[in-house]
């Protein structure tokens, strides 16, 4: 059976194109799957560091990038990434089948 561990993330960015500035917000709903009941449990436990990682991760993206699904997939590459090193370091384990983004919107 998988089970799913759903963070909702959001966050502002800003940047620079043609000598206007510009702020971008992004919103996204992520779910982690696992099929490991335990590490269920830890990323339940860990929801605040997960979050933090995400955040981290997301205020630094070029919000141009982001908006195209290349842009999109890379950045759910890199949070699993940046989800199972932290997993690794926390729980001594890292049972994490897929991350999705279930709802992405740029503005």
């Amino acid at each position: 059976m998988v089970s799913a561990y759903q963070k909702s993330v959001a966050c502002d960015g800003w940047g620079q194109l043609d000598r206007v500035w510009f702020i971008w917000r992004l919103r996204c709903d992520i779910q982690l799957m696992t099929k490991d009941d335990d590490f269920l449990e830890q990323l339940k436990l860990h929801g605040p560091a997960i979050r933090h990682t995400l955040l981290m991760l997301l205020s630094e993206q070029d919000g141009k990038k982001i908006k195209t699904p290349d842009g999109k997939e890379a950045l759910r590459k890199q949070a699993v990434e940046a989800v199972s090193t932290l997993m690794k370091d926390l729980a001594g384990k890292d049972s994490l089948e897929a991350l999705y983004f279930t709802t992405f919107f740029v503005q």
